[in-house]
């Protein structure tokens, strides 16, 4: 899997907090979540630096609109990542606690995945194989004589 098939994975099972998240699906969602944000805030910045309400308005306006629908996706893998390293969904509360709660979550998150646990068994997803469709391109044929 690719790190956009891990992104669309997150949104596919935005309301599963049951299971568990391999260090892959995590940082690759984390990944892509952070270029995503970055770029609409680069574009709304740019547009709002340069008074052009026809580019910063939109780009702020996806953006708070992205912010809302990944919050729910977030929370839930990392749920998931927590429960694959032998520790409940509710160690997430770490985060509200400044600085040292942040680093103890980040610790917690880029923990190595357990062994079987109470949550499911181990899953690794590298062995799953993606059917892709083959891209085929029109095949073009020219005379030799008209060119």
């Amino acid at each position: 899997m690719d790190m956009f098939d891990y992104y669309k994975l997150a949104y596919k099972n935005y309301a599963e907090y049951k299971g568990r998240a391999t260090q892959d699906e995590y940082w690759y969602f984390v990944l892509c979540h952070f270029l995503v944000s970055v770029s609409l805030i680069i574009v709304t910045i740019i547009g709002a630096a340069n008074d052009n309400e026809f580019l910063a308005v939109p780009a702020g306006i996806a953006l708070g609109l992205y912010t809302l629908v990944s919050i729910i996706p977030s929370l839930m893998i990392a749920i998931r990542r927590l429960h694959d390293t032998r520790k409940s969904g509710w160690f997430l509360m770490f985060g509200f606690i400044p600085v040292i709660g942040w680093i103890l979550l980040i610790i917690f998150l880029a923990q190595k995945s357990e062994d079987d646990n109470q949550w499911e068994e181990r899953l690794d997803l590298k062995d799953y194989q993606i059917e892709r469709e083959r891209l085929s391109l029109p095949v073009i044929e020219y005379d030799d004589d008209f060119v």
